[in-house]
């Protein structure tokens, strides 16, 4: 009985099992030796000497921070974004990010960058008017072009699938100078 449950333990020290929903990057001391990306048992070197790192190989969905940027006609907007990516190459990812949690703060950084900056070539009409077509669908485009390209040029084993943008609004500050003015607005009707 203690030999079975020797023999066990033993087999479980040098395997385990990949899922078809995960990556695995094995690291030897710290440093990745192996990369695999396909379902089914594995073989390892016991616990100090080779880690196993799993890694999620579905599609992620992260909502990004809220910001506050200009416009091209200077009014100040708050607006946050929704991204579904993926981790393309598993060892490039472990070694130039890291984690999940630290590639959702590099998305938070780069969607920070690159939003701001694309928000800056619309006009507020072009993104909320009931006159006419908002061009929502181009920023969106845009900011997702943008992350894939610098995720390409920086070499973090991500990919971008989608952006699109789930709140857009006035910061509290405008918001609450609009409401004032629509009060006064009333009142000056309601005076006549």
């Amino acid at each position: 009985m203690i030999v079975a449950g020797g023999l066990i333990g033993g087999i479980a020290a040098v395997t385990f099992t990949v899922d078809q929903n995960e990556y695995v990057v094995v690291t030897s001391f710290g440093k990745p030796v192996k990369t695999i990306t396909e379902p089914g048992l594995r073989f390892q070197l016991p616990v100090p000497i080779q880690r196993v790192n799993r890694f999620d190989r579905r599609l992620q969905l992260h909502q990004g921070v809220l910001m506050e940027t200009l416009t091209r006609d200077k009014k100040n907007v708050a607006f946050r974004c929704m991204v579904v990516w993926r981790i393309s190459d598993p060892g490039v990812f472990f070694v130039s990010v890291g984690t999940t949690e630290a590639a959702t703060q590099k998305l938070d950084d780069l969607l920070t960058s690159k939003g701001a900056g694309a928000m800056g070539d619309f006009d507020f009409d072009d993104l909320i008017s009931v006159v006419r077509e908002v061009q929502i669908p181009v920023l969106e485009t845009r900011i997702r072009d943008e992350l894939a390209e610098r995720l390409s040029e920086g070499g973090y084993g991500m990919e971008m699938k989608s952006v699109e943008v789930d709140r857009l609004a006035l910061p509290e500050a405008n918001a609450y100078a609009v409401y004032e003015r629509m009060r006064e607005e009333r009142n000056a009707i309601a005076n006549k």
